[in-house]
């Protein structure tokens, strides 16, 4: 549900003179109308209760404007969703330009285009050549997952892309910031999981870096860095109970570590799996400002300014989408 405050500012009244008598009317939140119960002469009585008249018609008048406003949004906000909602799901070919299959020829939908130009404007075009190899738009209320990447089974080299328009879309401002950040964190899981980053030969007992998912990563390699510097065991006690539960546990341990660790991670989500946790700092490297303290997580967004390719990324996304974040 939308929550909304409604912000009254004081109002003035001019003053007006009956007599020897002055009397000015102010309205504001925390207005005393006892003040105006009592006056002397009855056409004076008359001009003040006219003039309190006019002031709450006026607070009326603009309480409705934006009753108004909020209902149009919400109507229009329905509407979109149930104009997605009857979108199909389909898969896209990605080609080596990083253009999509059909594209150019109008028989795309709208909105399947636009979400991939906002890809395009946060991945450089040879990340999209060597690993994405599909592009996946559907729609399902039910799917907690906002959007995702995966391997091709065919192609193990290459990434499936997929988003889902039941939790992010571009069709208002907010969604489409939501969008653009779900998109960037996930460009960050193609950057950092792709067949460069790690040797898949080499097995669990024999790694003596980070191990995840069936493959070692490299010694230089961004997630190990990042583990080496900032995991504990207590963490990865913590994602390998996560791991373990179901669906709405997953979310009450994850809440719970991170009210305890509040200083070391940006969201509840990041202390899932470093993999988690390395993506969701990345947003917040890219869409916010340096950090100044010395809490961890904020070691943590510093971290990626040492590297400068993550700063030149940075800086071409923000760039790109600085009109909609006013950057």
């Amino acid at each position: 549900m939308k929550r909304f405050a409604l912000i009254f500012t004081i109002l003035l009244i001019p003053f007006f003179t009956y007599g020897q008598q002055t009397v000015s009317v102010a309205v504001s939140p925390t207005s005393d109308f006892s003040a105006y119960q009592n006056c002397n002469g009855d056409q004076l009585c008359e001009q003040v209760r006219q003039e309190l008249i006019k002031v709450l018609e006026q607070l009326i008048a603009e309480l409705l404007a934006e009753v108004q406003k909020l209902l149009a949004e919400q109507a229009q906000a329905q509407t979109i969703t149930k104009d997605l909602s009857q979108f199909e799901d389909s898969t896209y070919a990605v080609r080596s330009d990083a253009t999509l299959a059909l594209e150019g020829t109008g028989l795309l939908p709208e909105i399947v285009v636009e979400i991939w130009d906002d890809f395009r404007d946060i991945s450089p075009r040879e990340y999209i050549k060597d690993y994405v190899g599909f592009y996946r738009v559907y729609y399902d209320e039910d799917d907690v997952f906002a959007a995702y990447v995966e391997t091709d089974r065919n192609d193990p080299t290459k990434w499936i892309l997929g988003v889902n328009l039941a939790k992010v879309h571009n069709q208002s401002e907010l969604k489409h910031k939501q969008l653009v950040s779900t998109l960037t964190h996930e460009f960050f899981h193609i950057l950092t999981l792709n067949e460069e980053e790690y040797n898949g030969s080499i097995r669990e007992s024999r790694c003596d870096t980070f191990f995840e998912a069936g493959v070692c990563f490299n010694e230089d390699s961004y997630l190990n860095k990042f583990v080496q510097e900032f995991w504990t065991e207590n963490d990865f006690d913590h994602a390998e109970e996560v791991e373990r539960a179901d669906q709405d546990e997953r979310e009450e341990l994850s809440v719970e570590y991170f009210e305890e660790n509040e200083d070391r991670f940006v969201t509840p989500y990041s202390t899932t799996t470093p993999v988690e946790d390395s993506a969701e700092t990345f947003e917040f490297f890219v869409f916010t400002d340096p950090p100044t303290g010395d809490d961890e997580y904020e070691q943590k967004i510093l971290h990626f300014y040492k590297d400068p390719l993550l700063r030149s990324l940075r800086q071409d996304i923000r760039e790109n989408f600085s009109e909609l974040f006013n950057f």
